[in-house]
């Protein structure tokens, strides 16, 4: 793949998250920051079913809807127990970013199983085995138009997830984990994320969740 094909790839990852803008925030909403003060048994998103193991590998690759997806979709995993992979950190769960007024910034749903990891958020779902193969990565399309494709090779490394356009040497986006946050890195933006109950997902839906 040449530069001059890769460059609009990159323009459109580096639009694709908009938690993070120049605009003042708003005055927190005491609600919000009660609801997303919360913890439960459902912070993690991984060997949640019961019963004979079932791999990962087991369950199809989820893509996104063409258009992207209208209706929040069902976790992908939600039938797999199998564990995380030696060693692999556990990103997994509801996570928000919120800095103020009635909705929350960003929202990501990160489930993991093995190598695995599905990350679903804003009409998209990109769904790799973390191999560091583009064969394996996410080839899918990105959130600006749910057109362009992307294909970018995945690894569990520093203490999180790197996605590697391409399978090139140079890792465009990472989520890594600082304490109870989750600082996500995507091209120049810079988002911090904190883990919710996924019980919180229908009534973070209905507060501008997905917008």
């Amino acid at each position: 793949m040449n530069k001059h094909a890769i460059i609009p790839v990159f323009l459109a990852l580096m639009i694709t998250l908009t938690g993070c803008s120049g605009t003042p925030p708003l005055p927190p909403d005491p609600e919000m920051l009660d609801m997303l003060s919360q913890t439960g048994p459902d912070m993690t998103l991984h060997g949640q079913a019961s019963g004979p193991l079932v791999k990962a590998d087991t369950i199809p690759v989820a893509h996104t809807p063409a258009g992207g997806y209208a209706t929040y979709p069902e976790l992908v995993l939600k039938d797999c127990n199998e564990p995380l992979a030696s060693g692999i950190p556990d990103i997994s769960g509801l996570w928000v970013s919120y800095t103020g007024g009635a909705s929350v910034d960003h929202m990501e749903r990160i489930e993991q199983a093995g190598l695995r990891i599905v990350i679903t958020s804003k009409g998209i779902i990109h769904d790799a085995v973390a191999d560091g193969t583009v064969e394996h990565g996410v080839n899918d399309v990105t959130q600006v138009n749910y057109r362009t494709p992307v294909h970018v090779a995945v690894v569990f490394e520093k203490g999180g997830v790197s996605y590697y356009p391409f399978g090139g040497p140079f890792a465009f986006a990472t989520r890594r984990l600082e304490g109870d946050e989750l600082v996500v890195h995507w091209g120049t933006k810079i988002v911090r994320m904190k883990r919710v109950p996924y019980s919180l997902l229908p009534w973070l839906l209905a507060h501008g969740g997905e917008n």
